[in-house]
């Protein structure tokens, strides 16, 4: 399967039922691939896409918030800010 990175306007797309079907087929087999993360560490969505990716693509996530993706286990985070 080909690595994809998901804008969170599609989610809205496909939560709304507004995708063709092969684009719903296809969100679900990428979602599926998605950890738990906003359950497991109660973050939004958008920020559960964001440090999945990271996290399957082993990259270092550069990022303000602090607060919310640093409790996600195995998520390396920098903040510019604090530099």
């Amino acid at each position: 399967m080909a690595r994809y990175l998901i804008d969170t306007n599609v989610v809205d797309y496909f939560l709304m039922n507004d995708l063709p079907e092969r684009g719903t087929e296809l969100l679900i087999e990428v979602i599926d691939k998605i950890p738990v993360l906003s359950v497991i560490s109660k973050i939004k969505l958008p920020d559960a896409i964001i440090a999945a990716t990271a996290l399957a693509n082993n990259m270092v996530l550069l990022t303000n918030n602090e607060k919310d993706f640093s409790r996600i286990p195995g998520l390396q985070i920098i903040n510019p800010k604090a530099l």
